[in-house]
């Protein structure tokens, strides 16, 4: 087993493939086999398949297009790698020849299919459908039967122990957690989840693919919600803590917008903490908790999170990619409304009034004048985070004091996580929250 190629994998399929993480992982898993393809003998039939597999067949329409679009894109940016590949071929002169013979040709290696007998054949499996334990069970036990003892899994779960996947599907050793994070085909974190029974040569096969994708790759131990999520989902569940203690003083909207504003504008962070929920799905982000609270004997739920699910605002994205209503309506993937659970309507939260009531109760703005977006493409950046950091500290203002007080519960979260041996070492969660989550 050598990765992706000629002595490795050539028969793939991925499962939830019309879903925004499987197209995503189907991409990745294409973009290899394009550039294998390339150096297939003409007239010669490409030994590489990649079977495609969604319950969902009016998405394929949508994956079908996403797939298309991004390998024109990527042998566009990547021209000069692709006329090497293509040396040998007389037929191909100029540049777009080129660019549309290596989509044309990738596609090839395509199949979409419904039904999981379709899937014969297939020497490795990623799965990337619902986060919901009793189903992955179920595909994954008909699969076993399927494709037999030679077959390995990789799950795309973000939460769900992976020795009680295997265990019940009779998968034993040959189930991996591949966690990529959101959009697989950008983001460059791959969270590795091996339970202790897995032989070392499908280790060195999951990392050999992580890192012929390109990813950065860190080890989680086989505990539900792993390093991501595990550092993720309690900070949710403080951060709802904070905004229930606010609404002694203020109302709900209120509370949320400030907790959403001071962690990404105090604490330099890409989107602030109910914009990462409504990111991640509401209803995902429930149904995680419910998970992480099932396997570790903890409460991870809150209420804030139920009643919105309860009101069926859940969060999460479109096809497209756009940003569906959650805690914030948005518009050009900015926040300018908020949701009242009581009116059952959205309301404003971006005009002048409402942020100058924020920014008054905050005493002011974050020290320096930086932000995430200037920081994030500054080549001093660290030296300047650095010396915000010194800032903030020494800062007595209510906005300072609670970014303060999050600040310090996100450290001892990621501490615990080293000794609960969930994470290695501290550097590997500061890897997780800066490729993962894109924190400074």
């Amino acid at each position: 087993m050598q990765g992706l190629g000629k002595d490795g994998m050539q028969q793939v399929a991925v499962l939830g493939a019309a879903g925004k993480m499987g197209s995503g992982i189907a991409l990745l898993i294409l973009q290899q086999f394009a550039k294998l393809t390339c150096s297939v003998k003409e007239n010669q039939v490409s030994p590489y398949r990649l079977i495609l597999i969604d319950a969902n067949e009016a998405g394929f329409a949508m994956l079908k297009r996403y797939l298309q679009d991004q390998l024109k894109k990527y042998a566009e940016r990547n021209i000069n790698e692709l006329r090497a590949l293509y040396k040998k071929r007389a037929d191909l002169i100029d540049n777009s020849e080129m660019i549309n013979a290596f989509v044309e040709e990738a596609f090839e290696c395509v199949s979409l299919v419904t039904m999981l007998e379709e899937c014969r054949g297939a020497q490795l499996v990623f799965e990337a459908i619902v986060e919901d334990i009793d189903i992955k069970i179920e595909v994954f036990a008909k699969l076993n039967k399927l494709l037999g003892p030679n077959c390995y899994f990789f799950s795309n779960t973000s939460s769900i122990p992976i020795h009680t996947l295997q265990e019940r599907s009779d998968l034993q050793g040959r189930l991996i957690g591949f966690h990529f994070y959101n959009p697989p085909a950008v983001q460059r974190l791959l969270e590795l989840i091996i339970p202790e029974n897995t032989p070392q040569p499908l280790i060195s096969l999951a990392e050999e693919i992580g890192e012929q994708l390109k990813k950065t790759v860190v080890h989680s131990k086989d505990v539900a919600g792993f390093i991501g999520n595990g550092h993720f989902i309690r900070e949710v569940h403080f951060a709802c803590e904070q905004v229930h203690a606010l609404t002694k003083n203020m109302p709900l909207i209120e509370a949320i917008v400030l907790i959403n504003r001071m962690t990404q504008e105090f604490l330099l962070r890409p989107m602030g903490i109910f914009q990462l929920i409504d990111y991640v799905g509401i209803e995902v982000v429930q149904r995680i908790a419910k998970i992480m609270s099932t396997y570790l004997h903890q409460t991870f739920g809150n209420e804030l999170i139920d009643r919105m699910v309860e009101q069926k605002i859940c969060g999460g994205q479109f096809g497209d990619g756009s940003q569906k209503d959650g805690f914030f309506h948005y518009e050009k993937g900015v926040p300018v409304e908020i949701y009242d659970r009581v009116s059952k309507k959205y309301t404003s939260c971006n005009g002048l009034d409402f942020r100058k009531k924020i920014d008054d109760w905050f005493g002011g703005k974050p020290p320096l004048g930086v932000s995430w977006t200037l920081l994030s493409k500054d080549p001093q950046g660290k030296e300047k985070i650095a010396e915000y950091w010194k800032h903030l500290l020494r800062d007595e203002t209510k906005g300072a004091n609670l970014a303060k007080e999050f600040r310090a519960e996100s450290r001892k979260i990621a501490e615990d996580l080293v000794a609960d041996r969930i994470a290695g070492s501290i550097k590997d969660v500061d890897t997780v929250l800066m490729n993962g989550f894109l924190h400074l």
